[in-house]
């Protein structure tokens, strides 16, 4: 029992690093035992049933983030997410857990906690979660200074197919667009970001953006990314 406890706070360390050590497993374990919050704190109990412990709040929103370890390289890895082959593989590694996560984080998404709500929110998101969309369009900053990444946010729109949502991402690929207009070269990452978002929803109500990116891109070299979207749409609507 205490070498459970020494290296449970061994691996909440790590989470403060960056790193998420264990199997998606072993972190739905500990999801699954915490039973009761009083705001600040949430309780978990041991394996004997008996022996509680108090974690501040804050490790169990990085315990959730855990549960989707690559997320940010899809996010930061925009030169080759745009492929069937990523996305299949996001598929088959989230299909084993979904119902799980489902069953143990949809009653956080409405927490007053915005960290741990916003964290279930995402990590539904990336599993799949049918009714993620409403609750991820709407997500905030915890500390108040406007929404969530919008560049995660269109990467976890890529990985559910919400079509609903390709409005959204034209709309914050243009307002990148004239924040650097003066710079293009600094907004080329966010545009991959977005573009590779429409590349597997494969909304032909995109076409039109795309064909204008096409005729006039900034910076030049985002042409190549537009064209290979397009035809990607096109592919998947003759089909």
């Amino acid at each position: 029992m205490k070498f459970f406890i020494i290296y449970f706070l061994f691996t909440i360390a790590d989470l403060y690093s960056g790193c998420c050590p264990e199997s998606i497993d072993f972190y739905l374990s500990i999801i699954s035992n915490f039973y009761y919050n009083d705001i600040e704190y949430y309780y978990y109990r041991d394996k004997d049933g008996i022996t509680v412990h108090k974690i501040d709040l804050r490790n169990l929103d990085q315990v959730i983030s855990c549960l989707h370890p690559k997320l940010g390289d899809y996010v930061m890895g925009y030169e080759y997410f745009a492929s069937p082959t990523v996305m299949k593989k996001i598929k088959l590694e989230t299909e084993k857990y979904k119902d799980k996560v489902y069953k143990y984080l949809v009653k956080y998404i409405n927490f007053t906690n915005l960290y741990l709500g916003g964290a279930a929110i995402i990590t539904l998101a990336y599993y799949g979660w049918p009714e993620s969309y409403e609750y991820l369009i709407n997500l905030r900053n915890p500390l108040g200074r406007g929404e969530v990444s919008p560049t995660l946010k269109a990467t976890l729109f890529a990985i559910l197919g919400e079509k609903r949502a390709v409005k959204w991402i034209i709309e914050k690929y243009k307002e990148v667009d004239k924040k650097y207009i003066k710079r293009p070269d600094f907004s080329y990452p966010d545009k991959m970001v977005y573009l590779n978002a429409l590349y597997h929803i494969g909304s032909e109500e995109c076409l039109e953006f795309l064909e204008e990116i096409i005729k006039n891109p900034r910076p030049k070299k985002i042409k190549l990314r537009a064209i290979k979207v397009r035809d990607r749409i096109l592919e998947l609507n003759r089909r």
